[in-house]
């Protein structure tokens, strides 16, 4: 056995060692700051916990307690009590005093486990936000939020050369001229066969 090899192989991994235990302390992760606290939304954050833990016995079919809790809408209206949500203050919202089983009255949902203090958290913090539909700063302008409108074209006019034919013109720009018939047939058989024809 060469035993020459070996420490020689040895001399190098113990001559390397410094510089990759170096290069591996460098490339530790660095530590995850916490994100952000953000102010819960009715539809991202309050909406899903309703939707998987009330909605069952509050929508608009069965409205336990004339409660529907199924859009920010109704859940403001809130059902037999005028209280349901009482905007920046969690204490005084129905809707609070029932998932944590205050008043003298059963917790909801009745039946199945408590909320999670996760997500009684999220509740409690978007009342106590004011219980706005959207965060603020949101511009309901955006063209996703504006309901779409049939564009009036002119008669005769093919309403795609009418559009392309506008957008061309505000660019100071206009349709190529209408190619003739032999350039047409040709144009055609090329595409339909990869030859001119003949």
């Amino acid at each position: 056995m060469n035993f020459k090899g070996w420490n020689r192989h040895l001399l190098w991994l113990v001559a390397a060692a410094p510089f990759v235990s170096q290069t591996w302390l460098q490339a530790a992760p660095t530590p995850i700051v916490a994100a952000r606290e953000e102010i819960p939304t009715f539809e991202k954050d309050v909406l899903p916990i309703l939707k998987g833990h009330c909605t069952a016995c509050h929508n608009p079919d069965t409205s336990s307690a004339f409660l529907d809790l199924t859009t920010y809408e109704t859940t403001m209206e809130g059902g037999q009590a005028d209280n349901n949500v009482v905007a920046g203050d969690p204490e005084a919202s129905n809707l609070m005093r029932r998932i944590l089983g205050h008043g003298g009255k059963p917790q909801m949902p009745l039946g199945f486990a408590p909320l999670s203090p996760e997500k009684t958290e999220t509740i409690r913090a978007w009342i106590k936000a004011g219980a706005k539909p959207t965060p603020e700063g949101v511009d309901l302008r955006h063209w996703a939020y504006v309901p779409p409108q049939k564009p009036s074209v002119p008669e005769g006019a093919h309403p795609i050369d009418y559009f392309v034919g506008k957008k061309l013109a505000e660019q100071g720009h206009s349709f190529s001229p209408e190619a003739s018939r032999t350039t047409l047939i040709r144009r055609l058989s090329l595409d339909l066969t990869g030859l001119p024809p003949t």
